[in-house]
């Protein structure tokens, strides 16, 4: 089960989204100057993060732990909502 993020535990994702570092997009959402949404795996241990800004989806982690179809189903739940709130049509993942 992926958890939301407030803005103000975003840099608790910062160490798993740190492969998109290049990505100046992350980096807005990571310090809050963009509006986005940051999912972790686990509050306490954290093994996978997604990250997403209007029809861009970042993942990242160690896929292996995850229960794939929890995932798809987080997938269809938030992401494809959030996208539905920015009124785009499409999903676009990068992995890492």
């Amino acid at each position: 089960m992926m958890i939301l993020l407030t803005p103000d535990d975003y840099q608790q994702a910062s160490a798993l989204l740190f492969a998109f570092k290049y990505e100046p997009l992350m980096q807005c959402m990571i310090e809050g100057i963009i509006p986005g949404y940051i999912y972790l795996n686990d509050l306490e241990n954290p093994e996978i993060a997604y990250a997403q800004f209007r029809h861009r989806g970042y993942i990242s982690g160690n896929s292996a732990v995850a229960d794939q179809a929890a995932f798809l189903e987080f997938i269809r739940d938030e992401a494809l909502v959030n996208c539905q709130k920015a009124n785009v049509p499409l999903l676009r993942f990068d992995f890492a």
